[in-house]
């Protein structure tokens, strides 16, 4: 499954990048005292030193040790004023950090980010408007890790920073460069806000991420109720394969035996099945009939070939299928009780009671 742990993780990397460059495992160009100075002021937020350090000669764009500016630094600690200035003499919004910096939050998870990738991520409404007022081209640009702006701003739960580039013409709001959507990731984090704003401005609810799983693929995974049922209300489909080998369908992993956190969760795409059933839904349908074959012949064999049936329950892959069509499984013993010896019942029953849920 795709790996939510990722956004987690940020500080981590910084953190590691920090140590690998003490023991000297990345050679990167430290700063003079001025350029140090200058990163300094910007982060702080102190336009006359800034002044007086350009006035003196000093590049604009001299990098960090990670590769970041002035303007990254203002940029990521929210110093509108100062990316203003900065912008105004000349300060270019496109320079991308070479490595994590690991003592700025919003530039620690990954190389390559722009200074609109830090004001997105720590959630600065106004140094980012800035920047695109000045320059939209870093609204289709992903960092190292495949994050647009848009994906920094939903992971980190940024309402106001999310809508501010859902309104802007040239976000991808269904760009998988990262492996899914900004609102898969926002759903697999539980930020219902956040999955409520992208569907507001017409994100494709069931857009898949390279492993195939859906925005409700991640909610169920993350166990996430209040947003599997925002999502089941835009119509997510509840019947959706991924790619894992096991053809998983949100279904199928709320029916997984699990914690006692998803029954609400359960309940909710019980509820939404139930609702699409009585309207006719067409994929209901569908899955509703592979379901009825599958418990056919399922009863057929524990009527015909009980010793087989016994050897085919214990497979990850009739055990993967059952659970994703939520075949009724307490038929096998139902139909053994009048078809087998007490034995074979007895073997049934202990082979289906993995379904424990």
């Amino acid at each position: 499954r795709t790996d939510l742990g990722r956004y987690f993780r940020e500080m981590e990397v910084g953190l590691a990048f920090a140590a690998s460059v003490a023991i000297g495992a990345w050679s990167v160009a430290a700063p003079n005292r001025r350029e140090q100075l200058l990163l300094t002021a910007a982060r702080e937020g102190c336009v006359a030193d800034i002044e007086n350090l350009l006035e003196s000669g000093l590049g604009i764009d001299a990098p960090g040790s990670a590769g970041e500016t002035a303007l990254h630094l203002a940029a990521a600690n929210g110093r509108t004023a100062v990316v203003n200035l900065l912008l105004s003499l000349g300060a270019d919004p496109m320079v991308r950090t070479t490595a994590p910096l690991a003592d700025t939050v919003s530039l620690a998870g990954a190389a390559s980010r722009t200074a609109a990738h830090a004001a997105a991520a720590a959630g600065h409404h106004a140094a980012l408007s800035a920047l695109l007022e000045h320059d939209t081209s870093a609204l289709a640009v992903s960092d190292a890790g495949g994050d647009t702006c848009l994906h920094l701003a939903c992971a980190n739960g940024h309402e106001a920073v999310a809508e501010l580039l859902l309104r802007r013409q040239g976000v991808d709001a269904q760009s998988t460069t990262t492996g899914a959507t900004p609102l898969a990731v926002a759903a697999g984090l539980g930020l219902l806000p956040v999955v409520q704003l992208c569907l507001a401005y017409g994100s494709a609810v069931d857009t898949a991420d390279w492993e195939g799983n859906t925005p409700l693929h991640w909610a169920c995974v993350g166990m996430h109720s209040a947003v599997c049922e925002c999502l089941c209300s835009a119509g997510a489909s509840l019947h959706a394969q991924n790619k894992n080998g096991q053809g998983e369908t949100p279904l199928g992993l709320a029916y997984q035996p699990g914690h006692a956190a998803m029954d609400k969760m359960r309940r909710v795409l019980r509820e939404t099945l139930v609702k699409r059933s009585v309207n006719g839904d067409p994929e209901v349908s569908k899955a509703r009939a592979a379901q009825e074959r599958l418990e056919a012949r399922l009863v057929a064999l524990a009527r015909d070939d009980p010793t087989t049936l016994i050897h085919l329950l214990q497979d990850a892959a009739l055990q993967a299928t059952i659970i994703r069509l939520r075949a009724d499984i307490s038929l096998i013993p139902k139909c053994a009780l009048e078809y087998c010896d007490q034995r074979m019942i007895r073997d049934l029953c202990e082979q289906v009671s993995w379904m424990n849920v």
